[in-house]
């Protein structure tokens, strides 16, 4: 019998218990294909605790797409994860908006005026 390979990777994540922070990698790379690229340029996903997606945005109207889209955004952000992770979504406001070309680990500076 043949066990698929994102199954033994999604063990292993558990095991060093970094299951988190792999949920966290495949929504910032899916996250362009789910809410487009208009929104994707605004905004990126933070942080999941507790079903609890965090998503940062730099404009108003990007948080309220957020907050309109939520329960899409996250049923198809469990379909590309492969488990029921996010059961909520939450805009918060950021002057900048973290982007995946090297800025990891770097941490956003405070909230944005709206």
């Amino acid at each position: 019998m043949v066990t698929p390979l994102r199954d033994i990777l999604r063990a292993a994540a558990r095991a060093w218990g970094i299951e988190p922070a792999a949920h966290l990698a495949c929504a910032r790379g899916a996250w362009p294909r789910i809410v487009g690229e208009p929104l994707a340029a605004v905004s990126a996903p933070l942080s999941i605790r507790g079903g609890r997606l965090r998503v940062a945005v730099n404009h108003p109207a990007a948080a309220q797409e957020v907050r309109l889209r939520e329960g899409a955004i996250a049923a198809a952000l469990n379909r590309e994860i492969g488990a029921q992770v996010v059961t909520e979504v939450v805009a918060v406001a950021r002057r900048r908006v973290p982007k995946e070309d090297g800025a990891a680990g770097r941490r956003d500076r405070g909230p944005a005026r709206m």
